[in-house]
């Protein structure tokens, strides 16, 4: 189990709270290394159904190497996980049906380990089902005209806890959202409509400003809905940053590291952005973005520094507190 992890934010999906699909937060890798004396390396998992929450160290065949989604049930318990590669049930045995996903030309250099993508994958409950789960999951391509990595497409399986005796079945995989495309890596994150059911979730265009929105809803996937707004982000597209909605979903922030935080209102209803406002950080550097439970403030962790902005303040940038950096 790493001893040493500097920042780390994380989020299913703004509106779970009064569900608790989001109560299991698994990470790790290198399980079983042979080479392993200090409990340097294995997975490590977080579970919220405790106060504090209580952190377990697990060794499991999965490696939880970046791109990774993880769902458990109303009640908080682990239902199943995927690192890109393959579907894991709750006793870490691979799903029916849970093999082969995300085909790419790098996938012989992802998996099985998992796909390294930060941010590339996250798992929603299906609309008005007790039973269907989603996985959104990006796919990495390389070409060589000019040499290049990056996403080309973001995918979808679907997961039926039905299935397998109750032990669930991954029923359909690896199916198109949206392809030929060159996409942001650090993105996948989701909002529930105002419908209280459906789903918002975005990718955003590498080298633009540009947002392509879908909304998963009960018979499906509709869009892209297209909007310009914001500021084009980093040439890079490598996972750099982060991107998430307030807990309110009225709010959504992106961390660029070249860009800085960008922060836009958001409607639940229309999926519309607005407000657009950037402020620069002093750390160019990969880092991440979170908002407090009360959606007042927003922190950002520019690599080994983190820091807090208060939405309610009339200037939000000048309200900037350093809270505290990495000492080593």
């Amino acid at each position: 189990m790493k001893k040493y992890i500097v920042l780390i934010f994380l989020m299913i999906g703004t509106l779970l709270q009064a569900q608790k699909h989001d109560y299991n937060w698994l990470f790790g890798y290198d399980s079983f290394n042979p080479y392993d004396t200090f409990s340097e390396y294995g997975g490590s998992d977080i579970n919220f159904n405790y106060s504090p929450p209580r952190i377990t160290q697990v060794d499991r065949e999965m490696d939880l190497n970046g791109q990774h989604a993880i769902m458990s049930d109303v009640d908080g318990n682990l239902l199943f996980y995927s690192n890109s590669c393959f579907v894991a049930r709750a006793d870490h045995q691979r799903m029916k049906g849970g093999d082969s996903l995300t085909p790419s030309n790098l996938r012989w250099n992802e998996c099985p380990e998992g796909y390294t993508t930060r941010q590339g994958a996250i798992a929603l409950p299906w609309p008005n089902s007790d039973s269907k789960y989603i996985i959104l999951h990006k796919s990495k391509t390389i070409v060589s005209e000019p040499l290049d990595i990056f996403i080309d497409k973001l995918l979808y399986s679907i997961v039926d806890m039905t299935g397998d005796n109750g032990r669930g079945e991954v029923i359909l995989k690896n199916q198109i959202v949206i392809q030929n495309d060159t996409l942001i890596s650090s993105d996948v994150t989701a909002c529930k409509h105002s419908d209280n059911q459906s789903w918002w979730f975005f990718v955003h265009e590498r080298e633009s400003n540009r947002f392509k929105k879908f909304l998963l809803t009960e018979s499906g996937i509709v869009g892209p809905f297209i909007q310009d707004i914001g500021q084009a982000t980093s040439t890079m597209g490598t996972g750099a940053g982060q991107a998430c909605f307030s807990p309110n979903g009225t709010k959504y922030a992106y961390y660029d590291r070249d860009v800085g935080l960008m922060l836009f209102d958001f409607n639940r209803t229309t999926g519309f952005l607005s407000k657009y406002i950037q402020i620069p950080t002093q750390n160019k550097n990969r880092g991440g973005v979170a908002f407090s439970p009360n959606s007042r403030f927003v922190y950002v962790s520019a690599f080994t520094k983190l820091y807090q902005y208060d939405l309610w303040a009339n200037d939000i940038q000048a309200s900037e507190v350093l809270i505290d950096e990495y000492d080593g």
